[in-house]
């Protein structure tokens, strides 16, 4: 748009007349008036002070990189139009908040640079795929939300509570999937009802699940010299609560046998240490002493090991003959983790 153009000019000491003087006063109000009433646009303002419209004051659409409104000292730092009812608002030339009747949007941002976040540090939330909603703590993809999950990162190297001591959740559901971790109320123990479905197939439970299944079986196997304790069989258990379970039966068949015994115990060879009558140990028979043909069978309930490391448990067998020795005609050790 052209500039204001002064049709006459003076110089000092000539005549100065009313008609050119008038005319140049028709030059600025024909300039002015079309510019204050509307229908023609100010090229540009420029003000050290306050500037008040009286009306309203129209801007281009401007652009990210242009922002229609915007500060001397940062070009690229303001506010434009993006489309209908809808503003953004640049920084350095980029969209940083986009504002629509809908909501407020932001760039997806990154776990180092989290599009929502505080200012002391790089925590907060952005963007990582189409529909998948992160959490960075400390610069560190910590916690994922979508659709289907909410549950920490790959990322993750250390545990992470739900909940606390002074702030504790109600009801947690869980459809499908693993939960992986302690369940557990203010002071470390869980009073409420813990609910979950069973597997719906004849699958087992998964290494460090509850009700992991450990077992060995053992077939025919004669009993150690006599007087002396056996290893049957062993399971290993990694650390954890565990119930172990023995069942074995014996048989001679043509010796004498007064003593027949089975057991469960983490000590290994010919030891009884951890063998206790009635709890881990139990006889089998016979009694009295018999000759000839004997078949017995001996039972350990489910007995809890507490193991603070990956543990060999051992099925003892001891027995007191003469001769040939007896032999179990068969023998089981299994372990269930309750915890």
């Amino acid at each position: 748009m052209a500039n204001l153009t002064i049709t006459n000019s003076f110089t000092s000491g000539t005549k100065i007349l009313s008609a050119e003087v008038n005319t140049n006063f028709t030059d600025i109000s024909g300039y002015i008036n079309p510019r204050n009433s509307g229908s023609t646009d100010w090229d540009f303002v420029s003000s050290s002070g306050l500037i008040t419209a009286k009306d309203d004051i129209s801007l281009n659409d401007g652009t990210a990189a242009g922002p229609a409104l915007f500060f001397t000292s940062g070009t690229t730092d303001g506010v434009y139009r993006i489309g209908t009812n809808n503003i953004g608002i640049a920084l350095n030339g980029t969209l940083a908040f986009n504002l629509k009747t809908t909501g407020i949007g932001t760039p997806d941002g990154t776990a180092a640079d989290p599009a929502i976040g505080v200012d002391s540090e790089s925590t907060g939330f952005f963007l990582l795929s189409a529909s998948n909603l992160h959490l960075s703590i400390a610069d560190t993809d910590t916690y994922l939300w979508n659709a289907s999950q909410f549950s920490t990162t790959t990322a993750l190297t250390q545990s992470r509570n739900l909940g606390s001591a002074s702030a504790e959740w109600g009801t947690v559901f869980a459809v499908t999937g693993t939960f992986s971790g302690n369940v557990a109320a203010v002071a470390g123990t869980f009073t409420g009802q813990l609910q979950g479905d069973g597997t719906a197939t004849n699958d087992n439970a998964s290494t460090g699940q509850i009700g992991e299944t450990v077992s060995s079986t053992v077939g025919t196997t004669s009993f150690p010299t006599s007087g002396q304790f056996g290893d049957a069989t062993s399971i290993s258990l990694t650390a954890g609560d565990w119930l172990v379970s023995v069942i074995g039966q014996a048989a001679s068949t043509t010796d004498t046998v007064t003593d027949v015994n089975l057991g469960v115990s983490t000590t290994a060879g010919n030891d009884g240490t951890g063998l206790t009558t009635g709890d881990t140990f139990v006889r089998i028979g016979p009694t009295p002493a018999s000759t000839g043909s004997v078949r017995g069978t001996g039972y350990i309930v489910p007995k809890r090991f507490s193991l603070s490391g990956t543990t060999t448990v051992y099925l003892k067998f001891s027995g007191t003959y003469t001769s040939t020795a007896p032999t179990f005609q068969g023998a089981r050790i299994q372990a269930v983790r309750i915890r």
